[in-house]
């Protein structure tokens, strides 16, 4: 039994521009959660023991990413430049593997941060402005 010849020719069409634009758009600001709650790790560190949360209470706005007394790594003396090489370095290893520079992904959570500048994220908005170099 011979195959019938397939027709290989098909013409693929281009995706629309902003396909391409909403792509990007969407894993900039996956990067940018992560970087949150990467920072969030790290900085729960200088706190003491961490406190886990169930993901169910990330999804409301007003639960805090840290415990409200991670303001003390603000009073009490640590390794600041530790913890800013910490965030770096977390932010470096994913604009690596999302193939995104570190910069764009920390202005992105900053975007996301924002809005909701409440006292006890401060010092996520802090860290990110030190690391955008805007220390004034």
């Amino acid at each position: 039994a011979a195959e019938p010849q397939v027709e290989r020719n098909i013409p693929i069409p281009d995706f629309p521009a902003i396909w391409g634009e909403w792509r990007e758009r969407l894993i900039n600001v996956v990067a940018a959660r992560t970087l949150l709650r990467e920072m969030a790790r790290i900085v729960s560190s200088f706190h003491g023991d961490p406190q886990f949360a169930d993901m169910e209470l990330f999804s409301h706005r007003s639960h805090p990413l840290t415990p409200t007394g991670a303001a003390e790594v603000l009073h009490n003396s640590c390794d600041s430049q530790g913890l800013l090489n910490s965030v770096f370095n977390c932010a470096s290893e994913l604009g690596e593997e999302f193939q995104i520079d570190e910069n764009t992904i920390i202005q992105q959570a900053w975007e996301l941060l924002s809005p909701s500048l409440k006292p006890r994220r401060i010092i996520f908005a802090v860290l990110l402005q030190c690391l955008l170099g805007r220390v004034d």
